[in-house]
């Protein structure tokens, strides 16, 4: 938690600023008891002291408030003693191994962190333990340099099982390290309460103009850099991108933390209790929530993600701004990341990440839950060289393609940042690109947050030139609209105001924008949220939840009719199965767990037994299982599926195939899962394929030829509830399906150049412009079956002419339209099957010929009933009756428009006209 920045020193149980050496004291006590005669004190639970060679393991007993035992470790990294920093982590002593940490300081009843720790020289302080904290957070305390003598009130005896102040004859209690006890609030104290900066009164932005205004120019320079220091998750692995801002203790301000919440909060965990592990939940991927086509589901999740997230701060785990959602298009099936946004296209991406922005910040002003941030700005979509890259885009595919999500993201919600990417449009780096973080953001979208880099981005200024030095780099982020840096580069900013080369005016101005998200995060006092305690996280619901938007998800991309009498499926198709059927279970993620989270994922101990044999064998299911890996692992998988009545192959892909980092260099499946699938369907002719990964995946071997699957499932990386939701829909039980977010590409289009990010040329890129060159698509954008059928027809008479005169909106500005007053109002109709979820897209195609998604909804539809569903246009005329000429300006567009509506092999359709003349939108038009 970013309040733990703040430096400890000094005199416990008050609070007050010292000076530019000391710290602001912030000191929350554990319950100190007298020891009795007998080395006891009263009921206390007992530290337990274990010596093993020259190490001491200090340990809470079993008896303590935590089920489990718990240990005071060392974290194994050098510190200086007067930042105060943390120097132990309570955890599990049966998960974290704490042996050989503390020794005793020869002559001192002291505790000496061991050698191998990193701290060699400190010791610990009585007077220091200052936050407890639950399990797998730092616990606070403060250092000090060993000396012989040390002052008595700095010692620690270790008798009768006990941890004791032998200068004031207390015992530390250890059940008092499970309720955290608040730490005062930069505001509650009393040097800078009367302060601007602390009064509410005057709103987020004014106090931290003020703020900044006492923050000198090194203060600056540290308030908009980050660092990464090396944490400890409760398990024993480092906490990844977690990122912190500096503290400044003269001020009593703390610093702010930066982490990750692309699908679940990247983290540790909380101490667990009754129904909960205390560990935030994995939710399926942003390219499954996308294929849900449900805009309720993406801001509930969205919703549970940033609730956990306090819940997690509160307990100390994390701060609660995060690098969160990614609404870069899923340009080319071949990025390592896409499965971390919500698809190709791009209205699909911009909605999601209104709710996903939305869920996360919350909506109790001026307070933020979160500080949501969309990222990453412009023309990220290659891992390859992409610190080095420097890419280019048509002036009409920005414009109508590339900032379309970016543009509903800020003009839509408050978000509180953007984030830049690593490498450069035509030469000038995304972070330092003034044309577009300034010119488009701000002065077009009218952004009022702060930009932040991707970590690091700025120190790779140099692979553009003129980037000479990092002083440089630093002065051209700023120039550029770059306010923070998720890095150290802006460490050079005192230097760049001293050398002429940004003027110190405009430093603050950035420093401004940060410091005012972080105020209405609760930087500087409480907030409403301060209460959300460890109960929120990992909650049934929660839970639940998980397992619902994974089924969701599920997309059916083939069911063929069953061709025997003796096929075991409970319909006419080959899905859903009959529970009594005797099931071959095979392939690499039959029995994956974490494999099934994706990437950006904290520690998650619910889908450890969540595998796909996990839920099976709870389900009580007639089943064999195996890998099939390796030729005696292929024997086995053949002849399981030679006895079964059904095989079912789980195929797919890791975050060690697709990640950050690293592309595909392939569309299809791994040859061993190729040879795998074909050996199996040669011996049993029904086999359903389950596929388990992010993008999409050509998959023609399985689809054509002699033996192909009879049904096939695409299931994303559907989170820990995933199994669960497979289960579920392939017995039936289930009748949730989606569509597919994206293109499924034929192997052929591998051909194509990943580094062409022109929409139309060399046969075009998604389904709006790819014209078939490489091989037609094996599915559609919007592609997905379900066991129910369904009808559709138009509910009322759609409007047969539209004069663009009629959708000028005022509201919005001058040159606005509002496209939203077009709409579409038709019946869905369950003419066979059990109760199940109509997803409705739908698509209009414009004068010149290309196909767009404009509107899309979900219903759940009872057996012979009907619904009515209305879809309307984009608000902003986005992907509607408007198109962008090669200048990048949108015009409203006069001419005959084609809408469909309903299944995309067979439409609805009807034909529209626009009258009147061409009008260009004024991009500045609010949303």
């Amino acid at each position: 938690m970013w309040r733990m920045a703040l430096l400890v020193a000094g005199l416990v149980g008050n609070a007050h600023v010292d000076s530019a050496d000391t710290a602001l004291i912030v000191v929350g006590v554990p319950r100190l008891s007298p020891c009795n005669a007998r080395g006891t004190s009263g009921n206390v639970t007992q530290w337990n002291v274990k010596q093993e060679g020259n190490g001491t393991t200090i340990f809470a007993s079993a008896g303590s408030a935590q089920a489990d035992e718990l240990c005071l470790c060392p974290v194994r990294r050098a510190l200086d003693t007067r930042n105060g920093e943390t120097v132990g982590v309570v955890q599990s002593c049966e998960t974290v191994n704490c042996r050989g940490g503390w020794q005793h300081f020869p002559g001192a009843g002291m505790l000496k962190a061991a050698a191998d720790t990193g701290l060699s020289g400190y010791c610990l302080a009585s007077t220091s333990v200052v936050w407890p904290i639950p399990v797998g957070r730092n616990y606070v305390v403060q250092l000090v340099v060993c000396t012989s003598p040390v002052p008595p009130v700095q010692m620690w005896t270790l008798h009768g099982g006990q941890l004791i102040n032998t200068a004031t004859s207390t015992c530390l209690d250890a059940r008092s390290i499970t309720p955290p006890i608040r730490p005062a609030f930069c505001c509650d104290n009393a040097a800078v309460k009367g302060l601007p900066f602390c009064q509410r009164v005057l709103g987020p932005s004014a106090r931290a103009a003020d703020l900044v205004g006492r923050l000198t120019v090194a203060e600056l320079a540290g308030a908009l850099s980050m660092s990464m220091p090396k944490q400890e998750s409760p398990v024993g692995t480092t906490k990844l991108n977690q990122r912190v801002t500096a503290a400044f203790s003269r001020l009593a301000v703390p610093g702010s933390e930066f982490s990750e919440a692309c699908h679940g909060i990247l983290s540790g965990c909380l101490a667990g209790s009754a129904g909960s592990s205390g560990c935030p939940t994995s939710f399926p991927m942003p390219i499954a929530l996308a294929a849900s086509f449900n805009e309720t589901l993406m801001s509930a999740v969205a919703e549970r993600i940033s609730i956990e997230g306090r819940a997690l701060a509160n307990g100390g785990v994390n701060g609660v701004t995060y690098f969160a959602p990614n609404i870069n298009c899923f340009r080319d099936p071949r990025w390592g990341r896409g499965y971390e946004t919500a698809g190709e296209d791009a209205l699909l991406n911009a909605r999601f990440g209104v709710r996903f922005v939305s869920g996360l910040q919350g909506d109790t002003p001026p307070y933020l839950r979160a500080a949501a941030t969309c990222k990453h700005s412009l023309l990220y979509d290659v891992e390859q060289g992409r610190s080095r890259n420097s890419l280019n885009a048509t002036q009409r595919d920005l414009t109508d393609y590339f900032l379309v999500p970016f543009e509903h993201c800020i003009k839509r919600t408050n978000v509180a940042s953007i984030m830049c990417q690593y490498g450069a449009m035509e030469g000038i780096p995304s972070c330092a690109n003034g044309k577009i973080n300034n010119g488009v953001y701000r002065d077009q979208f009218n952004f009022s947050g702060y930009i932040v880099s991707d970590c690091d981005a700025v120190q790779d200024f140099s692979s553009f030139p003129p980037h000479p030095n990092q002083t440089q780099s630093a002065a051209d982020g700023i120039l550029g609209g770059l306010d923070v840096d998720c890095g150290m580069t802006y460490g050079a900013l005192p230097d760049a105001i001293a050398e002429g080369l940004v003027p110190e005016s405009a430093v603050r101005q950035s420093a401004t924008r940060f410091y005012a998200q972080q105020i209405a995060l609760g930087l500087l006092e409480s907030t409403p949220f301060d209460e959300i305690g460890a109960t929120a996280v990992d909650t049934p619901e929660h839970r639940q939840l998980a397992v619902d938007a994974a089924g969701q998800a599920l997309v059916l991309l083939l069911n063929k009719p069953a061709s025997a009498d003796s096929f075991p499926a409970s319909a006419p198709n080959a899905l859903p199965l009959a529970r009594s059927a005797r099931l071959a279970l095979i392939g690499p993620h039959v029995d994956s767990t974490v494999d099934l989270l994706g990437n950006y994922h904290g520690v998650n101990l619910q889908v450890l037994n969540q595998s796909i044999v996990d839920v099976a064998r709870a389900e009580g299911l007639a089943f064999t299982a195996t890998n099939g890996s390796g030729a005696g692992g292929t024997a086995t998988a053949v002849a399981n599926a030679r006895a079964a009545d059904v095989a079912v192959l789980f195929l797919g892909l890791t975050v060690a195939d697709e990640g950050e980092g690293h592309d595909r260099s392939t569309l299809g499946l791994p040859q061993s899962q190729i040879d795998l699938a074909l050996n199996v369907t040669s011996v049993q002719p029904y086999t359903v394929v389950v596929l388990i990964n992010g993008g999409a995946l050509s998959i023609e071997p399985l689809i054509v030829g002699a033996n192909p699957a009879v049904a096939i499932i695409e299931a994303f990386y559907p989170g820990q509830g995933g199994a669960r939701a497979i289960l579920q829909a392939l017995l039936g039980d289930r009748n949730t399906w989606g569509k597919l977010p994206y293109t499924v590409y034929p192997s052929a289009f591998i051909q194509r150049d990943v580094f062409n990010f022109d929409m139309v040329a060399d046969g075009g890129l998604t389904y709006r412009h790819y014209d078939g060159k490489y091989g037609m698509p094996l599915f559609q954008f919007g592609h997905g079956l379900s066991y129910t059928a369904f009808s559709y027809a138009w509910a009322k008479p759609p409007t047969a002419t539209i004069d663009i005169s009629a959708l000028a909106s005022t509201a919005a500005g001058a040159g606005c339209f509002d496209c939203s007053r077009i709409t579409f109002s038709a019946t869905v109709t369950n003419r066979e099957g059990d109760v199940g979820d109509a997803v409705i897209l739908g698509f209009v195609t414009a004068p010149d010929g290309v196909r767009s998604l404009f509107d899309f909804s979900r219903v759940t539809v009872r057996r012979q009933a009907s619904t009515i569903v209305t879809l309307a246009m984009d608000r902003g005329c986005t992907q509607a009756v408007s198109a962008v000429d090669d200048h990048g300006k949108r015009w409203m567009t006069p001419g005959a428009y084609m809408v469909e509506v309903g299944d995309i092999d067979a439409p609805t359709k009807h034909e529209f006209t626009v009258t009147g003349a061409a009008q260009q939108i004024d991009p500045t038009c609010r949303l």
